[in-house]
């Protein structure tokens, strides 16, 4: 391509014109399985560094070096191919501790709002189910509000969106330019939290593995271990000690194992929350554990406890996830028959004409009332066993039926399968049908039982068979309606395990919460999102750990313990003890309380649903009264002005009549809390950091080479017009950048869309600058003029957003952009070519740029 009169190309300068390179970062190359085979180096607009072999010194990432060039790949190119280096020696100094930890505090500066722009990234996903990427494009986000008949959807896409944008532009600005010393600590970071929860996960799998190999050599032992069992247990047992302490270790290495590690257990928790499921805290898994060895020592079950415990969830987690099978399940009533446990007789109906079907139905079931009339005592069982008589008579001697097969009950069927059975609520089932079950509960896998409904059927009993049985046992008192004390030869035949609300602390503040607390570990798992961040009017962490302690005290009182400072106070009478007989706020009463608040979208205070869901429900007046004055006095719930503080509590242990009219306070101010902040709700602060990334602060030497490279020219009337050139073109860019930045500022589009149209637009002024000679030279000649210019400008950008827009006007009402109004005008038209933004072109206007 043909050069403009005057201009001279200069030839390729050999390594040792090329001379010394400053402030140099390498960063390792490695092969796919990890291996190190060299060190590079990238500049922008200029050929790329590769480390020679031979090296006098080995460097270290983020660290600055000075190097000398010493061969070239392309030399007939200045763009192309790349510099082989070796380093002299190092520039700068490591950052003190000091220094990091005020990176540090940058860092998680700009992670709240970087970590709020992915939130409402996520939420735009799941309002539009489109990428963030596809959303980029004018015409799919055009498509999203054309396709958004809900004004209210489009409103919140729009806001989303906003947030989205503002936030990350925040977050970035934070952060700094791309080789800051936050950002290498912020890279530092995720590789340690990368590799902590990968550990994490290997040992939690080893572990699993080991449990599975104990629970087998358990599930084959006969009478007694034999010593190589016993020896094999023991070395189980000792890597799984092991593999724990591993953890214990790994959790405290650093603060992202610890973050991290803890976090991914409340995420778990929340995940078995939002399915419904029992949530395996180190209570419930002790708990199970016991339950396991019992059922694979072939010693049936009973977990009695209280209501709302979680007993038949406990069951069915045993059975699922340890045992491997799904549980039959028998829910036990005092109308349970035997029929119901072991089977019954299937009538095969092979002789009777289908136009007579609807005459012998109505036959059989007069038949069958008359019986009844006749027999007016008579039991369930008795009628169910009369029904079946009825039908098998009419059908052999009537109609020529036979008697097919005999079906099978939940009992058999699960010895024949090899499935636990759970009998719920085994209390509540007759006398007379849970003595059968005294043969059955001795029974093993590998025995052989008689089916004694099926004359002559034999069903060996196959691996994985156990019982388990729950109840909820009234231990003197009768609040459990139907349910009677258990016979004492059945009971000898049981594991008896009493299974009690989770572990709660009931007094101190929520800064003395532990692990151990795991009611209160449950509500904050389930207020968090799947990524740890807990959006909740603010101090809702210090109500939910108040709730957590009352709901402790209720659950206390409900199964008869008595609780200091916990009595029933009426007017001037002595305070009673009192016991609830009703109500308890158990984990199913507390996600109701928490559901209702959560998709009412907290409008009203906690007080408000804990009275409207859980409180006003007892229909107990006294009761009802008791625990209003429970929450209100010992925690401090309803104690705003509108809520009654001196109701009538009634004399004499009895109240006649309780009514509290709620005032519907609303919500404090809605405040989001990340991953961290809820980790160290239960937790505690993570361990001080020992150990910090590589990184120079770099010594005032220009990133460039030596001796500096200019352009030559002919003439001193050649090199005014060159200069010309690039001082115009400098200051068009000045331009541009400002025009870039206040678009970011204001948001009027997309980050990503701005830099794509600022890099076409910077490219179509390099080549009108130099329109003789090729994009590549051109690039290379401004790259030489304008390097210290632009890096000079990229400091100035770099200002807070206010003052930014502050500048960029001021160089309009100064003068400073005249000749290029319309120029730039022309781009933003292009840019906003086809906008329905009636915003975006009034803020436009309003800075002077040009009039619409």
């Amino acid at each position: 391509m043909p050069r403009p009169p005057g201009l001279r190309m200069e030839a390729p300068k050999s390594p040792e014109q090329e001379g010394i390179i400053n402030n140099v970062r390498f960063v390792p190359i490695k092969k796919k399985d990890g291996t190190l085979i060299g060190w590079r180096s990238s500049r922008a607009n200029m050929k790329s560094l590769e480390l020679a072999p031979d090296s006098p010194i080995t460097p270290v990432e983020n660290v600055k070096y000075q190097v000398q060039a010493v061969s070239d790949t392309e030399p007939g190119d200045p763009m192309k191919g790349k510099l082989v280096v070796t380093i002299v020696k190092r520039q700068g100094r490591l950052l003190t501790a000091d220094e990091w930890k005020e990176v540090e505090e940058t860092v998680q500066k700009a992670e709240v709002p970087m970590r709020k722009s992915k939130a409402a990234s996520r939420e735009i996903y799941k309002l539009t189910g489109v990428p963030r990427k596809a959303r980029s494009e004018p015409e799919t986000r055009t498509e999203i509000l054309q396709n958004m008949e809900n004004v209210a959807d489009q409103i919140i896409f729009q806001t989303a969106e906003d947030r989205e944008n503002e936030l990350e532009l925040e977050a970035e600005s934070i952060l700094g330019d791309p080789l800051s010393a936050e950002r290498v600590l912020k890279g530092f970071r995720l590789k340690n939290l990368a590799k902590a929860l990968r550990e994490h996960r290997i040992v939690q799998r080893t572990i699993a593995e080991h449990r599975k190999e104990e629970v087998h050599i358990l599930a084959s032992i006969k009478d007694a271990p034999t010593a190589t069992q016993l020896e094999v247990l023991n070395e189980i047992r000792s890597k799984i000690a092991v593999q724990k302490d591993e953890i214990e270790k790994m959790t405290g290495a650093n603060p992202e194992a610890f973050y991290g590690i803890h976090l991914s257990a409340l995420k778990e928790y929340r995940h078995q929350l939002t399915r419904g499921r029992i949530v395996e805290t180190p209570y419930v898994r002790e708990k199970a554990d016991d339950v396991v060895t019992h059922i694979l020592a072939g010693k049936p079950v009973l977990i009695y406890g209280h209501l709302g415990s979680g007993k038949t969830e406990l069951a069915m987690h045993v059975a699922k996830k340890y045992l491997g099978k799904e549980a039959l399940v028998i829910c036990g009533s005092k109308h349970t028959s035997l029929a119901e446990l072991y089977g019954h007789q299937i009538l095969a109906i092979d002789k009777i004409d289908k136009k007579d079907l609807d005459s012998f139905i109505n036959d059989v079931e007069r038949k069958y009332d008359t019986w009844v009339a006749d027999h007016k005592n008579a039991t369930d069982q008795e009628k169910h066993l009369a029904h079946d008589r009825i039908l098998q008579t009419y059908l052999t001697h009537a109609k020529g039926g036979t008697v097919s097969d005999f079906f099978l009950g939940p009992i058999y069927k699960a010895m024949d399968e090899g499935r636990p059975i759970i009998i719920d609520e085994v209390n509540a089932i007759p006398h007379e049908v849970l003595i059968s079950l005294n043969h059955i509960l001795t029974r093993r896998p590998g025995e052989t039982v008689d089916v004694q409904q099926d004359s002559g059927r034999k069903i060996t009993i196959k691996p994985g068979f156990g019982i388990l049985m729950t109840g909820n046992l009234n231990q003197g008192d009768d609040r459990y309606v139907d349910r009677q004390d258990m016979d004492p030869a059945l009971l000898s035949r049981l594991y008896k395990l009493e299974y009690d609300y989770l572990p709660q602390k009931t007094v101190g503040t929520v800064t003395e919460a532990d692990p151990k607390d795991e009611l209160f570990t449950l509500l904050v798992s389930r207020l968090m999102d799947k990524n740890g961040d807990i959006t909740v009017p603010d101090g809702s962490l210090s109500q939910l750990w108040k709730l957590a302690k009352v709901a402790r005290v209720t659950q206390d009182l409900f199964a008869g313990h008595e609780v200091q400072d916990a009595m029933f106070k009426q007017g001037r009478d002595r305070p009673l003890a009192y016991f609830l007989k009703q109500s308890v706020l158990s984990i199913r009463s507390l996600d109701n309380i928490i559901t209702q608040w959560q998709r009412e979208g907290y409008r009203y205070e906690l007080d408000e649903y804990i009275w409207k869901e859980f409180i006003s429900q007892s229909t107990d007046v006294t009761e009802r009264a008791f625990l209003y004055q429970l929450f209100h006095d010992r925690f401090g719930f309803f104690s705003g002005d509108k809520w009654d503080q001196n109701p009538d509590y009634g004399s004499g242990g009895r109240v006649t009549a309780f009514r509290i009219t709620s005032p519907k306070l609303s919500a404090a101010k809605i405040e989001t809390t990340g991953p961290r902040t809820t980790v160290e709700t239960i937790f505690g602060h993570g361990p001080e950091r020992t150990s910090w990334p590589s990184f120079d602060v770099a010594e005032e030497v220009e990133e460039t080479t030596t001796p500096a490279e200019t352009p030559e020219t002919g003439t001193h009337e050649e090199q005014e017009s060159v200069n010309e050139l690039l001082a115009r073109n400098a200051k068009t860019n000045e331009t541009i950048r400002a025009l870039q930045q206040y678009i970011l500022n204001n948001q009027f589009l997309p980050i990503h869309a701005v830099n794509d149209w600022f890099h076409d637009e910077i490219e179509r002024r390099m080549q009108a600058a130099f329109p003789n000679i090729s994009p590549q030279e051109a690039e290379e000649r401004l790259k030489r003029a304008n390097i210290r210019i632009e890096d000079r400008e990229s400091e100035q950008v770099a200002v807070s957003q206010s003052t930014d827009r502050v500048l960029f006007k001021k160089r309009i009402v100064d003068g400073q952009i005249v000749g290029f109004e319309d120029e730039i005008a022309l781009m933003v038209r292009n840019v906003f070519a086809g906008s329905r933004s009636k915003s975006t072109l009034k803020n436009l206007d309003k800075i002077g740029l040009f009039g619409l």
